[in-house]
């Protein structure tokens, strides 16, 4: 029998427009963006982390939790995408 394998995506843009660099800002001494990436690497279930971003600051606080990256191209990155 196969085996399932449990992934997290995490989605995360530069461009917002309600609150510019929401993702990088940070809260409790951690950008925003890292929260859902240590919520993911403390779970006993998920065994895959990628990030979809267009950020290169996200694109760092991804890597450096060791996340995989998902390059997400600029016409996936508009606030109508």
């Amino acid at each position: 029998m196969r085996r399932s394998v449990v992934c997290a995506l995490i989605i995360g843009r530069k461009g917002s427009v309600g609150f510019p660099g929401k993702n990088v800002y940070p809260v409790l001494g951690r950008p925003l963006a890292a929260y859902p990436l240590l919520a993911a690497k403390d779970s006993n279930q998920v065994e895959r982390i990628f990030v979809s971003t267009d950020c290169p600051d996200i694109a760092t606080i991804a890597r450096d939790q060791s996340a995989e990256l998902i390059e997400r191209p600029p016409e996936l990155a508009s606030k109508d995408a």
